[in-house]
Formats: C-alpha cells, sequence, structure tokens
C-alpha cells in the first residue's frame, strides 16, 4: 500500500477551442456594429453584406462561452461562502475595471463640457452605468447590455457556490431556467428593468453554456467535431431563415431558440473534440481570442470614429475609399482591442491574480 501525499487541486482545464470561440464572437459582434453603422452613414456604399445584420449572433455565443467558464471554474468550491466571495470578486475584477476605463472615456467629456450632460445622460444614468444596474434604456458604453446579464449570472452562481453541494449545481441550473421562464410568461411590458433582466430568455443561453460545463464529457471524444460542424452549420443557416423571413430584430426568445441553441452545440462540439487531443488552431485566432473582451469593448469608439468619416466627408461616395475605409475600420477595431488587451486588460488581470489568488486545496493522491 502506498502513502498518500498532499497535492494541488488542478485548476480548470484551458481549452484552446474556446479561446478561438471567443476570437470569432468578438469579430462576429464587430462586423454586426459595422454593418449596422453603414446602414446609417454609408451614403448608399453597403460593402458589407446584408447577413450580417444578424452577426449580433456573437452575443449569444459569449453568454454560452461564458456558462461553460464560470461552471469550470467553479468546480471545487461549492458550499463555501467564502469560495462564492471569492468568486465573485475574481469576476468583477475581470469585468469591471476595463469596462469603467472604456466607460469613463464617455463621461469625461459629459462632466468637462457644459450642456453636454442632459436629461438623457444625467447623474443617475452615469451611477447605474457604472454599477452595471439594470436600467431601461442603454448603459452610456452602450455594449454594456451583455455586462448586466454577466453580471446577473455571476451573482446566481455565487448564491449556488455558496450554498449547495457540487452535486446539485445541475438542479439549481434547471430549475433557475424554469423560474426564469415562469417569470417571462407573466411578467408585463411595464415589468421593472432588473425583473426584466432576471426573466429574460437569453438568461437560458448561460444556463446552457454552465450544463454544457457540468456534463460534457458524456460526449464521446468522435462525436466532438461533428457536433461542432453542426452547430456551426445551425447558426450561418440560422442567419440566411432570418433574413430570408425578414426578421431583423428577433424578440429574446427567438434569439435565443436560434443562436443560443446553436451556440450551445457549438461549445458543446467544441470541448468534446479538444479532449481527444491537442487541436491547431491558427495563432492569430487564439490572439483575438485572447483580446475578444478588449475588442468588445473598444471596438463602438472606431466604429463611431468610422460613421463620422462616412457623414462628414466624401469617403463614403466612393466605391473605392469606401470599401477600403470598411477593411481598414476592421482592422483598426482588432489592432485596437489586441492593444488594450496587452496595455491595459492583461496588467490589471495580473494585478487581480496577484490580490485574488486561489488558495490551494489538498487532495489525497497515491504517492
Amino acid at each position: 500500500m502506498t502513502e498518500p501525499s498532499t497535492t494541488v487541486r488542478p485548476r480548470a482545464a484551458f481549452f484552446s477551442s474556446i479561446q478561438a470561440l471567443r476570437g470569432i464572437a468578438a469579430v462576429l459582434v464587430v462586423l454586426f456594429h459595422l454593418r449596422s453603422m453603414e446602414d446609417l452613414h454609408g451614403q448608399g456604399r453597403q460593402i458589407l453584406p446584408s447577413l450580417l445584420e444578424f452577426a449580433y449572433g456573437g452575443v449569444d455565443l459569449f453568454f454560452v462561452i461564458s456558462g461553460f467558464v464560470m461552471v469550470s471554474v467553479a468546480a471545487g468550491s461549492y458550499r463555501s461562502p467564502a469560495g462564492a466571495g471569492r468568486f465573485l470578486l475574481r469576476r468583477a475584477w475581470r469585468i469591471v475595471p476595463p469596462y469603467w476605463f472604456y466607460t469613463s472615456l464617455l463621461v469625461a467629456p459629459m462632466l468637462l463640457m457644459p450642456g453636454v450632460l442632459d436629461a438623457s445622460h444625467g447623474y443617475g444614468k452615469i451611477a447605474t452605468s457604472y454599477l452595471l444596474w439594470p436600467q431601461a434604456s442603454l448603459p452610456i458604453l452602450m455594449v454594456g447590455w451583455t455586462l448586466i446579464f454577466e453580471a446577473y449570472f455571476y451573482l446566481a452562481m455565487a448564491v449556488a457556490i455558496a450554498l449547495l453541494p457540487e452535486r446539485y449545481a445541475g438542479t439549481f441550473l434547471a430549475g433557475w431556467g424554469v423560474a426564469a421562464m415562469a417569470v417571462h410568461a407573466t411578467a408585463g411590458a411595464d415589468a421593472p428593468p432588473w425583473l426584466t433582466v432576471a426573466s429574460s430568455p437569453m438568461v437560458l443561453e448561460f444556463i446552457a453554456g454552465a450544463l454544457v460545463g457540468l456534463h460534457w464529457r458524456r460526449l464521446p471524444a468522435r462525436y466532438g467535431l461533428p457536433c461542432l460542424s453542426l452547430g456551426a452549420f445551425a447558426f450561418v443557416a440560422s442567419m440566411f431563415v432570418l433574413a430570408q423571413a425578414g426578421a431583423h430584430e428577433p424578440s429574446p426568445m427567438l434569439r435565443t431558440v436560434v443562436f443560443g441553441s446553436a451556440s450551445t452545440v457549438i461549445v458543446l462540439g467544441a470541448v468534446a473534440w479538444e479532449s481527444a487531443g491537442p487541436v491547431r488552431i491558427p495563432r492569430w485566432l487564439l490572439i483575438l481570442g485572447n483580446a475578444s473582451y478588449s475588442i468588445y469593448l473598444a471596438h463602438p469608439f472606431v466604429i463611431s470614429l468610422t460613421g463620422r468619416l462616412w457623414r462628414n466627408t466624401a469617403i463614403g461616395q466612393v466605391q473605392g475609399l469606401h470599401a477600403a475605409s470598411v477593411v481598414v475600420a476592421i482592422l483598426l477595431c482588432l489592432a485596437v482591442g489586441i492593444a488594450s488587451y496587452r496595455w491595459l486588460e492583461r496588467p490589471v488581470q495580473s494585478i487581480g491574480g496577484f490580490l485574488f489568488k486561489p488558495r490551494p486545496t489538498p487532495v489525497a493522491q497515491p504517492a
């Protein structure tokens, strides 16, 4: 008989495929917003295909990935109020400092220039935007609406981590989904913003990703790549179907059913595929995946500048110049995001890694 030795419980496995999916999701969102800006200020020139009107599905993919990651990083820390606190601190440090930085780039001119701070962007809106509190309108940094959902998911997960044994995580997630849909079916159009967020069908995307995080090992690795391919086909096919149906602004329920389901299959297939062994993913896609959050936060500034150029100059009126400006805008969105990741996000996360370093959990293993 060997004597037990004390080792450290390994952290959740890193999936290169998930990082790649983050990069793809970020690019989809960039293309969606640039296509929307082209509609508004392109002066009749439209280089980007109309199909990209539905590239907002990148957000749904982000939500599913977030659910998967949250359950993965929470493994081994359940039924622990201290573990729940560490979870919240680490997640808040992950998303809040970069978000506050980019929000402040918009708030500063409002405070410094008289007359800019109007009723629609008053101090109350500034406060709720910084706090990621649900509100009837979009936050000052418009893409922050997705972070409001993220914050809600983190809080719900923290409750589960603090109170429940890990074996009940799946039951908690299923019950949460049923409860959210029951409230969604009964809540009226005048429901308060916090209730609208809590009962949104898009919450099911987080839950689906979390359930994938709990049960993906049940899918044999040989089915991973076919599953990933099926999900990707369904995602793209959904864009075509919605375009043909003219559903340019689908309800949260419809986009959850369409893009949320496809994204769940994509994530499940990706991790099952990679579980069979290392997968070869282009380095540039992994770079985009690492910088995906910074790309998401920074790209509206680049696209807004592009729209101003189209509106106020002749660039938008000349086919060749307009096409070149679209390409430059896309590349600049990615480059600014990568620079932000390198010089802002990564240093901040390094500080967080030092401040909130998880305590090793001893487990008995054969020597």
